[in-house]
């Protein structure tokens, strides 16, 4: 279809221009020194028509010849100067000569974004925290991700976990498969359609389109709707009308790398312009580090492929400009990739997973119009743990209406609306049986206000109000700034934004399996459930509620229940019950009987025999050969085939007669006579462990990923449906350039979180038997039991469990050892009514109540001469860890509280080189992400990069870059893997 369109814009577009030559001479001086500038880049932009584009000599010279009559814009720009624009009239058949003197001010003032007010406007005058990455910053960093390029920035947190996955979050809260800071590109929601998740390896932009990123820190909620509430990160691409030509780059690296990528565009005539690009990527991820649940199921043949990384993107677009007040833009990309991604229940192989999108952009003056189509196919994906196909055929549909309109330099309304449309298809996986009620519909309108007080003094108020088809209520987002700019130079503000991120297709409509079984009761006790892990989103309509008995006490539901009670498999049982705790009882008295005799098995056989008899007594040997069959006792020397006689025999006198017996018992018999001793021990002890014991209670005890054991809980809490998490952020925030070279900005803020909505973690507490009253019950008598001569051997095999290597007490007793092992047997679970499997363990969302951080940010950079700069970066939040929120769990902000960044860039166009050194601090901080429980150590890292254009007749471009220079090997989440030294080599060369 996009090959269809450009066909006929070119038919449509193509028309016969007459056109008169004119030239143009352009000279570029240093304003202070009036020396002749080299390397400048100069533009040439005519009112309608081509764009040209060149570079000064070593005279400061660039000419332009074959231009048509009309008005032109000329723009020459070189690093460490300010870009100068001027405007210029050319007549037929005319030689123009201009010249362009540049101040060496060093740092650019006009630097523009289109994001933190949704329109136009220069860096130091917009009313938000904004960070700029352009294309200069970009042009030697080879990177398999474009979150490379993000590291530097103040406020955001880049998380590696793998050769080209990534997370990015902007001031903390970050998680696997995060999607809380909204990403965009070009204007269009980059994210993962219904699992609404930032996976930036899906983003069919190619590093060489990308023209500049720029980062908004805080609520952004007021213009940009849902889930902007952490801020805003916006990819932008290059116009084919301004960057006309071909650029191919060859790469590769450490791991396998290997990368290319080709760019090409151009105009057909002055109204119609395109470009494609594409890009393929292929290397071996990181193994060493990562959560051994995540891999201990692959088999070691499979590793290999297993960590192969493989990626091919493209995109095609289409400019079409009648005028110069209108453009009309189409775009469609396509991504498929191979490789691990990280989910709240697990790592997940994506195969072949296929992102794409066909997007329409229409801009007249001040208006605005848009609608794409995001779509998502996962192919063969499939969860590490359960080997559970991901099914993932979903769509995000949007369309975007915004004006503008002002009354001359003193008020401006902007407006608009947006519908945002998720179709979830995930086969019964994902959604499983929410399949058929999973759309969501999010519908927006906003309006903005900024006025002009005085010339220096800007107010700025916006609302907005949206309403989710999933939820109850509309929600509210509004925002106020007030900016001062005394200068050109310099910019106070103070602003209080209220933002929102509603629960997403995964919070409300999960149903998936996390984990099979994987406390194996089922296998051991052949039912046919078990206990297994599911992760369920939170009904939109219901929540989740626990039934009660009469006395308040939570009831439960057991998979024994069918083959060992008598009752329907979701049957609810009163805890305590003494029919069903005997039921339980009894089960863990066939399962504790059974693996002692199997372990007895092991450990007596014909070979271990003579050892372990001659750690007995007399008494007990006699016990042991009185069981023994006539035919056996023949074989026995005739003085000890006499009752009791095996029994007068003094300890040394067995420890010679011993081996001179079974010396000569054959085999078989010594096989036998170990059976025997295994039965008889076996009978022993389950003599001694009644078939049913009174008194016995339950207790609740809730799994916990982090130590796979489980905790001691009191009681449940129902959880209600899912609200909205709301946002507010008080922010002081200046920047500002100083003495023309160093630019300084700094960011304070203090942030109220309500109604978090936090990770997958367990509300399901399992059902065991008390230790306490097995103790009561059984355990004095279980004491005197052993003490009878006839169980000696019975006590000295179970003294096994009681040494500190076994995990006992070493006290001398087994008994509570024994308690223990019948006390850790879930039995049951505690599940509410809306629970999908009735006997799961279940993962699921809740609201928490009202968190709170503050923070600061921080950047400076001094640009020492035009060519050499130095930064700094410094960020600080408060907390990093809120334990025991509203008395339900803790709550992790998944960042660092502190985080440090520093670099030193070089770039001289004269002699074509670039060199960078880039150093990151981040401080350790705890993990609670689904699964991912753990602590992340603190980690320095220095990065280097370096580029040389190759003086050859078309001056192709060598970049090196080195991740990790020192090789410092660290996780940067808990479960990811270490991150060791990634060294790569690209060429690139321009046409």
């Amino acid at each position: 279809m996009s090959f269809l369109l450009f066909a006929l814009f070119v038919i449509l577009g193509t028309a016969t221009v007459s056109v008169q030559a004119a030239t143009l001479n352009v000279t570029v001086t240093d304003a202070e020194t009036g020396n002749k500038l080299d390397g400048v880049s100069i533009t040439v932009t005519p009112a309608t028509g081509n764009v040209a584009t060149g570079l000064s000599d070593a005279d400061g010279a660039a000419g332009f010849t074959g231009l048509a009559a009309g008005d032109y814009t000329i723009t020459a720009f070189l690093q460490g100067y300010s870009r100068k624009v001027t405007n210029i009239t050319l007549t037929t058949d005319v030689t123009e000569s201009l010249e362009i003197s540049l101040s060496s001010g060093i740092i650019e003032l006009d630097q523009v974004s289109v994001t933190a007010s949704r329109r136009r406007e220069k860096v130091l005058e917009a009313p938000a925290s904004v960070a700029i990455v352009s294309d200069s910053e970009m042009i030697d960093r080879v990177a398999p991700s474009v979150t490379e390029h993000l590291k530097s920035v103040r406020a955001v947190d880049v998380v590696t976990s793998g050769l080209g996955s990534s997370y990015v979050v902007v001031r903390g809260f970050n998680n696997v498969f995060t999607g809380t800071l909204l990403s965009l590109v070009d204007n269009r929601i980059a994210s993962v359609p219904s699992l609404r998740a930032n996976v930036y390896a899906l983003i069919p932009t190619v590093n060489e389109d990308i023209e500049q990123i720029e980062v908004v820190s805080g609520p952004g909620a007021a213009l940009y709707g849902p889930n902007s509430a952490d801020g805003v990160v916006h990819i932008l691409t290059r116009s084919p009308f301004n960057s006309q030509g071909t650029t191919v780059s060859l790469g590769g690296g450490e791991r396998s790398l290997f990368m290319g990528s080709v760019r090409h565009a151009g105009v057909i005539n002055e109204t119609l312009g395109y470009k494609l690009s594409a890009n393929y990527t292929r290397g071996n991820d990181w193994e060493e580090g990562r959560l051994e649940d995540d891999i201990k199921n692959v088999a070691d043949t499979e590793k290999d492929s297993l960590f192969d990384i493989q990626s091919a993107r493209g995109e095609f677009r289409v400019d079409y400009k009648p005028n110069v007040d209108t453009t009309l833009i189409l775009a469609s990309g396509l991504t498929q990739i191979t490789g691990i991604e990280l989910t709240a229940l697990g790592a997940g192989k994506a195969d072949g997973w296929t992102y794409g999108y066909a997007q329409a952009r229409f801009i007249h003056k001040d208006f605005f119009a848009q609608a794409f189509w995001n779509r998502s196919d996962a192919r063969d994906t499939y969860l590490l743990q359960t080997e559970e196909k991901i099914v993932d055929n979903s769509d995000l549909y949007v369309g975007q209406i915004q004006h503008s309109y002002g009354f001359g330099d003193v008020q401006r309304f902007t407006y608009g609306l947006d519908a945002l449309l998720t179709r979830p298809d995930t086969g019964g996986t994902i959604n499983g049986k929410n399949e058929e009620e999973d759309n969501i519909n999010e519908i927006g309108v906003y309006l903005q206000s900024e006025t002009n007080i005085l010339p220096q003094l800007k107010l700025l108020a916006a609302g907005r109000v949206d309403n989710h088809n999933q939820l109850n209520d509309i929600v509210l987002s509004p925002r106020v700034a007030l900016a001062f700019q005394p200068t050109d130079t310099h910019n106070l503000r103070v602003t209080y934004n209220r933002a929102f991120s509603t629960p997403g297709t995964s919070n409300l409509f999960l149903d998936i399996l996390s984990a099979k079984d994987p406390f194996g009761v089922g296998a051991n006790f052949k039912t046919e459930s078990g206990i297994n892990i599911r992760g369920q989103g939170v009904s939109p309509e219901s929540g989740f509620t626990f039934r009660r008995s009469e006395n308040g006490l939570p009831l439960f539901r057991s998979y024994l229940s069918k083959d060992f009670a008598g009752l329907e498999a979701a049957e609810y049982i009163p805890l305590h019950d003494p029919t069903f705790t005997n039921v339980m009882w009894g089960v863990g008295r066939a399962a504790v009987l059974g693996t002692f005799k199997a372990s007895l098995s092991e450990q007596i056989t014909a070979e271990t025999l003579p050892a372990l008899l001659l750690q007995q007594s007399p008494e007990a040997i006699q016990e042991i050969v009185a069981g023994l069959p006539a035919s056996v006792l023949q074989l026995l020397p005739a003085n000890l085939q006499q009752p009791g006689a095996i029994a007068t025999l003094t300890t040394e006198e067995l420890q010679q007669l011993i081996p001179q017996v079974l010396q000569g018992l054959p085999e078989p018999v010594l096989a036998g006579l170990a059976s025997t001793m295994v039965t008889d021990i076996s009978n022993g002890f389950a003599g001694v462990v009644p078939e049913q014991v009174i008194g016995l209670k339950n207790v609740l005890r809730s799994f916990d990923p982090e130590t796979s054991g489980f905790i001691d809980v009191e009681d449940v809490m129902d959880v209600e449906p899912l609200e909205p998490t709301i946002t507010q952020t008080y922010e002081a925030g200046y920047k500002g350039i100083l003495m023309k070279r160093l630019a300084f900005s700094v960011d304070v803020y203090h942030s109220r979180i309500n109604n978090f909505i936090s990770p997958l973690f367990v509300e399901t507490p399992n059902v065991f038997l008390d230790a306490a009253s097995i103790g009561e019950t059984f355990g004095a008598q279980l004491t005197a039991a052993l003490e009878e001569p006839q169980n000696a051997m019975l006590k000295q095999s179970l003294l096994t469990l009681d040494s500190p290597e076994a995990g006992g007490n070493g006290n001398g007793s087994p008994v509570d050892e024994l308690i223990k092992t019948f006390a850790s047997i879930p039995f049951g679970t505690v599940t509410p009514e809306q629970a999908v499997d009735p006997n799961a363990v279940m993962l699921t969302y809740r609201n928490f109540g009202d968190l709170s951080i503050n923070g600061a940010d921080l950047s400076l950079t001094l640009f020492i001469r035009p060519d050499l700069s130095v930064g700094v970066n410094y960020s600080f939040v408060s907390e990093d860890f809120f334990e025991d929120v509203d008395d339900v769990a803790d709550i992790s902000l998944n960042a660092p509280k502190n985080k440090f960044g520093a670099n030193i860039q070089y770039a001289s166009a004269e002699h074509g080189l670039g060199l960078g050194l880039r150093a990151r601090y981040v401080q350790g901080f705890p993990v609670k992400s689904g699964i991912y429980i753990g602590d992340v150590d603190s980690y320095f890292i220095l990065d280097l990069n370096a580029g040389y254009a190759i003086p050859f007749a078309t001056e192709p471009r060598i970049s090196l870059t080195v991740q990790n220079l020192l090789n410092h090997k660290h996780q940067q989440f808990f479960g990811t893997p270490e991150i060791g030294r990634l060294a790569m080599v690209r060429l690139t060369q321009t046409f």
